[in-house]
């Protein structure tokens, strides 16, 4: 009687063997087929507030290969190095949120970076260290002192990168208040722009002005300082831009008829009109004049010549001796301009006792205003140094001129 053998033992040995040959033909090799990513984070920004979210820690990263497919999705505290990666093509996004940034929003910034790269078979893929940037364009609000004190109601400053915030500015019972916290506006890549309205109450007058930046690029940082301008005897204010525009006077846009025109008007004319400051005296005013000492004729005297007629005449004194400026201020409310056109009781006292200049009706409207300065002599002899007076002429048809009269005692 012949025994039956069982061949399934033998079979399943064959099978082993085949396999172990295929592996060695590299056929399911992991390593072949897989490969290895190592990075480290950093973060660069000029901001440094509770907001900013500097503990990379909690930082989101995500790779997704060349179908946009999420092959890892996690914190990077929750990741462990080496990251083991199919062989292909990545793009590696990190960011401070799990959510998209917003288009526009105070103290929500959001730091990120993005870069590709390749994973070889078996091969470790070290990117370095990440550096993670805002990605928003940042923007903060603010005003010098003397800027609060001529704001007289509640205002607001709009900042306009794609989306709006709106920078409210608040007076009550005398006292100012403002929004200080950062905006951070999503951008178009590096070439966004940016506008900024002033829409308030100066003087006791509506004001709303804009002006546009273009080149607004991710990561950087604007502060906007609005800075009073009171040069042309009217409420006027310019605008600084730390690192991006150093005092850029704002243009005036006129919503309401009824407004009042705050700062350079567009549509002016680009002449000066014929505005022009002649000597009618023996010193030639177009150079330093030295006051003669106590005793010595000092005849000087001039016209302005507008043809247009007087809108406003301002004059703008400075000196190289600070007590000359300071006597200056110390009778005119703290001013050193003088608005010639409409004079404050300040005004006043300095064309009285200090500098003899012509105003109200016998400089406004005029085409030819007569000065006699020639009583300064004594004043002015009591502060040595060189005396600079500008005067800032708008006539009716918007033409403008800036004449400089200096004076030297010598």
């Amino acid at each position: 009687m012949r025994m039956k053998h069982n061949i399934f033992p033998y079979l399943a040995t064959a099978f082993i063997l085949l396999a172990t040959l295929s592996s060695c033909d590299g056929v399911g090799d992991y390593s072949a087929s897989k490969g290895y990513l190592s990075f480290a984070m950093d973060v660069d920004t000029e901001v440094k507030s509770p907001a900013m979210p500097l503990n990379t820690s909690d930082y989101v990263v995500v790779i997704k290969d060349v179908n946009g497919t999420e092959a890892i999705h996690s914190k990077f505290s929750k990741l462990t190095f080496p990251l083991t990666l199919a062989v292909g093509n990545y793009t590696l996004y990190v960011r401070s949120s799990e959510e998209e940034p917003v288009a526009a929003a105070f103290d929500y910034p959001v730091l990120g970076a993005s870069t590709t790269f390749n994973i070889k078979g078996a091969e470790e893929t070290t990117l370095g260290t990440v550096t993670c940037t805002p990605l928003q364009t940042m923007v903060t609000v603010s005003y010098d002192p003397e800027f609060l004190e001529r704001v007289s109601r509640d205002s607001k400053t709009k900042v306009t990168v794609n989306a709006p915030l709106e920078y409210f500015l608040n007076v009550s019972d005398g006292v100012t208040s403002y929004e200080k916290r950062t905006g951070y506006f999503l951008t178009d890549g590096d070439n966004s722009t940016m506008i900024v309205e002033f829409d308030g109450y100066y003087d006791n007058k509506k004001a709303v002005m804009r002006k546009t930046f273009s080149n607004i690029t991710p990561a950087s940082l604007h502060n906007l300082t609005f800075v009073n301008n009171d040069v042309t005897g009217n409420a006027s204010f310019t605008i600084a831009i730390d690192g991006f525009v150093e005092d850029e006077e704002l243009n005036q846009c006129i919503e309401n008829p009824h407004e009042s025109i705050i700062g350079d008007d567009p549509a002016a004319p680009m002449d000066d009109g014929g505005i022009e400051l002649q000597s009618t005296c023996d010193f030639d005013i177009s150079q330093p004049i030295v006051v003669p000492p106590a005793g010595e004729d000092f005849t000087l005297t001039m016209k302005a010549v507008v043809p247009d007629g007087v809108k406003r005449f301002t004059v703008e004194i400075s000196s190289t001796n600070e007590s000359f400026v300071g006597s200056v201020r110390g009778i005119n409310d703290g001013s050193n301009i003088l608005n010639l056109v409409d004079p404050s009781g300040g005004a006043i006292n300095v064309f009285t006792e200090i500098l003899p200049f012509p105003y109200g009706d016998a400089v406004k409207g005029k085409t030819e205003i007569d000065f006699d300065l020639s009583d300064a002599q004594t004043p002015l002899l009591a502060f040595k140094g060189s005396h600079s007076f500008i005067m800032h002429v708008i006539d009716n048809s918007g033409h403008r001129k800036d004449i400089s009269i200096n004076m030297i005692v010598e």
